[in-house]
This record gives C-alpha cells, structure tokens and sequence, in this order.
C-alpha cells in the first residue's frame, strides 16, 4: 500500500509540484502557523479536511441554484403552453423534426399531447403535473411509453432520434383517441 500512495505522490508532485510547493510555503506555512498552535502537527489534514467540506459546501450551493433556476424556467415553460394551440405545437414540431431537432420535435410532440389532453378534459392541469403523475392519472401503455421515453431524452439527456419524433408523433394520436374513448364511454 505504501508503494502506491508514493507513486500517487510521485504523480502529483510532478504534474503540481511548482503550484502546490509555492501554495506549501506563502500559503499553508503561513496559515499553518496558526493552526500548528492550536492542532499541532496534524494542521495539514485539519486544513485538509476544511477545503474538501468547504468545496463539497459550494458544490451543494452551486447544485442547488442550478436546480432552482431549472425549476423555475421549467415552471415558466409549463405556464406558457397553455396559452399556445396544440395544433401550433404540432406543427413547430414536425419544422423541428424536419430539420433533424428530434429532442425539440418530441418535447412538442409531449406539450401539443398533454395540452390537447388537458383541453378535452382527460387530464387536470396537464402542464403542471410530471409525467409519472400523468400517468396515474391516465393509465394508458402508450402514455406510460411516451412518458418514459419523454423522460430519458429531456431529463436523462439521450440522444433523440427520428424514430422517437416519429413515436411521439403516432403515440400522442393514439393517447388522444384513447382518451376520447374513456371519456364518451363513461
């Protein structure tokens, strides 16, 4: 084990050892004079563990303001679709997949399907609501595909392909009429 953690050092000291020397003697040494009166010779792993909790601390903060500013667009996204006409998504998403933005033209696809859904009464407050919900509220196996696939190319970042534009594309059609057989049915 000792091997190994030399070698690592090695490593490092080679590809930072200019910048971590220099940190080591106008920064650390300096700090470190403080934190060796009151922690003794174990001052470089108190600073240690101080830098990694501070930087996992940014990395929360950072995250999390990522996430929110997401969820707000998100939500000022799903507030605008109601206003637009399911047939002007339909139509921005066959422009989109004819110019080979498959992800665009299936998210469209997904926003004219649940508008449209919402529209018709099918579905309450439609845009609002995330795909598992509509789900439950719709239990259709097409929809549970489309709500699938919608998830693991707008949150799971796939790639879209034009076979998924063309699902969506049928798919939604079928969601439609299913609905519109549940709703006359009952």
């Amino acid at each position: 084990m000792r091997g190994l953690f030399t070698w690592i050092g090695h490593g490092l000291k080679f590809v930072f050892g200019g910048f971590l020397g220099w940190m080591y003697r106008h920064v650390l040494l300096k700090v470190g004079h403080g934190f060796s009166s009151a922690f003794g010779s174990w001052w470089p792993y108190v600073l240690g563990v101080l830098a990694v909790f501070v930087g996992a601390l940014a990395g929360y903060v950072a995250f999390r303001h990522r996430t929110r500013s997401l969820q707000a667009a998100s939500r000022q996204r799903a507030v605008a679709a109601p206003s637009q006409v399911p047939e002007e998504l339909e139509r921005l998403a066959e422009a989109a997949a004819a110019a080979n933005d498959f992800e665009t033209a299936v998210r469209l696809w997904y926003q004219a399907g649940v508008l449209r859904l919402t529209l018709r009464g099918s579905i309450t407050s439609g845009p609002m609501r995330t795909d598992a919900q509509l789900v439950r509220e719709l239990p259709s196996r097409t929809l549970v595909d489309l709500a699938s696939r919608h998830a693991q190319i707008v949150y799971g970042r796939q790639r879209a392909t034009s076979d998924d534009a063309q699902r969506a594309r049928e798919g939604w059609r079928v969601v439609v009429n299913e609905s519109t057989r549940s709703l006359v049915g009952s």
